[in-house]
């Protein structure tokens, strides 16, 4: 059965001669989802893409930041949540100015929730470290040893 909702943009970008139609549809068109006014659900070549579940939706920024990743060669698929980063967890936080690319200090902290997937396709975490709680990349976080 045909999808009766309505595009209300359209994208099409070819990088190295592969072609990919990037279609954005209101999230009025689901009023039974919790959406928004500017918010957008996103298909790309006829598949829905949902980086935090089902029902993803997006803002414009956001779609900004898929796009670009589309562009670089980069694949809009959900990875695997980050293994062990559940609420209450003492881990160790890489942050601060970056040497050569790698932060040059860490410090030890608590997960506050559980690790979740941003609408950027990454995964965040809260962790309480130094002056209060942070949203970090759960690539900079590590498990902290007992």
């Amino acid at each position: 059965m045909a999808d009766r909702r309505k595009k209300s943009h359209s994208i099409l970008l070819s990088v190295n001669g592969k072609k990919t139609s990037v279609e954005l549809f209101p999230a009025e068109e689901w009023p039974d989802q919790p959406g928004g006014d500017d918010l957008y659900r996103a298909r790309i070549d006829g598949r829905w893409h949902g980086p935090s579940g089902t029902y993803s939706f997006l803002t414009l920024a956001a779609v900004g930041a898929l796009v670009s990743r589309l562009l670089a060669g980069g694949v809009p698929v959900s990875s695997p949540p980050p293994l062990g980063l559940e609420r209450c967890r003492r881990v160790k936080v890489a942050h601060g100015d970056c040497l050569q690319g790698v932060p040059v200090r860490s410090s030890l902290g608590w997960t506050l929730a559980p690790a979740h997937q941003g609408a950027d396709g990454r995964y965040w975490v809260w962790v309480n470290i130094g002056d209060g709680p942070a949203l970090v990349p759960a690539d900079n976080v590590e498990i902290a040893g007992r």
